[in-house]
């Protein structure tokens, strides 16, 4: 019967003021489909997207002169009374996940896409190669983690590699 369900205890995760996980009620979250370029727009898409209920807005940041909307856009929102937390979507570019760790209250990031070097793991690539490049990575990771810390975001590490 689709009524019955168990569901999976899990640990509690503090995202700008509004836990998720462990007996804490599910979450919503959307994310954005404007250029975040666009802050007007981006800024008139979140109201929404918080007004139908979302719990947490997510946003692409696709590169480092797209720190400033983000910051931009947050800076509207809470003028306008929107206190709910954002959450950066960062992929390939770490220092963007580390300027964004400091405004937003979560990141999401992808470590398998997270290299200095490359996109993805070539099988041409050295063994060397290969370890010289997750080494570049453990180094941004750890360093991204501290920033986390210090200012209290929290961080999503996926998991969906090729």
């Amino acid at each position: 019967m689709i009524s019955k369900y168990s569901r999976f205890k899990t640990r509690v995760v503090n995202i700008g003021g509004i836990p998720v996980g462990g007996d804490n009620p599910i979450r919503i979250q959307s994310m954005t489909n404007t250029p975040i370029s666009d802050i007007k727009l981006t800024v008139e898409q979140c109201i929404r997207i918080f007004e139908a209920g979302a719990d947490y807005v997510r946003l692409a940041v696709p590169s480092i002169k797209d720190i400033e909307n983000l910051s931009q856009i947050k800076k509207t929102l809470r003028s306008e009374g929107y206190n709910f937390p954002l959450i950066a979507d960062v992929h390939f570019n770490p220092d963007i996940a580390e300027l964004a760790a400091e405004i937003v209250e979560k990141v999401r990031i992808n470590p398998g896409n997270f290299g200095v070097k490359s996109r993805s793991y070539q099988s041409d690539s050295s063994e060397s190669s290969y370890e010289e490049e997750l080494a570049l990575v453990r180094i941004k990771l750890k360093k991204l983690i501290e920033i986390c810390k210090k200012n209290g975001t929290a961080i999503r590490i996926g998991v969906n590699h090729e």
